[in-house]
């Protein structure tokens, strides 16, 4: 009788344990999803015509700072292109690329679209139609380590600052129609630099 009773302390213990875990991964879960469900944000802008042509001037900030402590780490990158009414020209050498970097940075978190080599600035906007491309962040190849890194070791320099695109050649793009749009689309996280954590 002892050991029966026992055993149903047990397992009355075993399943209030189980259901307040259950109640503490709800709650958790409805927290997470009350503050939008996920630590991924994403940021669109869409640049008209005469942004367009002076991304070399007047660079187009894509995505806000974060605040201060904080650095934006962009996670994935999709330009969409509406040049139907019109392309673009000035696209003529290797160097020309447009390049998302943040705003006061030196090196790029992606030397985006090379021209002549893999014609993804021609592609985007020297054909008078439609045209998307998504990229990733760039990785750098660390010699002296023999592995590949990513941007993270701009970040100090990076803390509370947004993210522009650039366009950077010998020649200003030229053409294309008031009716042209381009569409910048960035998901991203950001890092809170105090902390360590995303937010």
């Amino acid at each position: 009788m002892a050991d029966w009773w026992n055993m149903s302390q047990l397992e009355t213990a075993r399943a209030f344990a189980a259901a307040q875990r259950f109640a503490e991964k709800e709650a958790a879960l409805d927290a997470l999803l009350a503050g939008g469900g996920s630590l991924v944000h994403q940021a669109t802008v869409t640049l008209t015509d005469a942004q367009i042509l002076h991304l070399s001037q007047t660079p187009a900030q894509v995505v806000a700072a974060g605040g201060a402590n904080t650095i934006v780490f962009p996670t994935r990158m999709v330009l969409y292109a509406n040049t139907l009414a019109g392309a673009y020209a000035g696209i003529t050498t290797d160097s020309d690329r447009l390049e998302l970097k943040w705003i006061g940075g030196g090196n790029p978190l992606a030397a985006v679209f090379s021209s002549s080599t893999w014609g993804q600035v021609a592609g985007l906007l020297g054909n008078a139609a439609i045209s998307f491309v998504d990229i990733l962040p760039q990785m750098n190849y660390d010699a002296a380590l023999g592995s590949l890194s990513s941007f993270a070791d701009l970040a100090s320099y990076n803390i509370n600052k947004g993210i522009e695109l650039v366009w950077q050649a010998d020649d200003e793009l030229t053409g294309g129609n008031a009716a042209n749009t381009l569409r910048v689309s960035t998901a991203y996280m950001i890092l809170n630099t105090i902390t360590g954590l995303f937010e």
